[in-house]
């Protein structure tokens, strides 16, 4: 008897392994998508963003550009809501100086612009 189910076993597993046992089709299950809480503040997509990091050349109210280690200069518009921090503290852009070197996560807006979403002063 125990070499009967042992062959049958055996039979059954190579059977699923090509694919040619019968099985009852099982209809697909419906994944429950989570509702975005219209209250809850949206995050920025992380595939919308990208972080760079540089030395400031230039500093406005509206804008910052900064030259890469590799000598390519970048500007980057900043926007009310833009976050500056600088020694681990809520920074404004006054704060910000030429030479300060600084890791800026951008966004992309219209067209080929790039605005600030946050600027860390390292």
């Amino acid at each position: 008897m125990g070499a009967a189910l042992l062959c049958a076993g055996l039979l059954l597993s190579v059977g699923l392994a090509k694919g040619t046992a019968s099985a009852v089709p099982q209809a697909p299950q419906k994944k429950d998508k989570a509702k975005p809480n219209p209250d809850q503040e949206k995050a920025p997509d992380q595939a919308d963003t990208v972080t760079v990091s540089g030395k400031v050349a230039t500093i406005t109210e509206a804008k910052v550009t900064i030259v890469n280690d590799q000598k390519a200069e970048l500007t980057v518009a900043l926007t009310p809501d833009t976050k500056i921090t600088k020694d681990g503290k809520a920074a404004t852009v006054a704060d910000l100086k030429p030479d300060d070197m600084v890791t800026i996560l951008v966004k992309k807006g219209d067209g080929d612009s790039l605005m600030a979403v946050s600027i860390v002063v390292t």
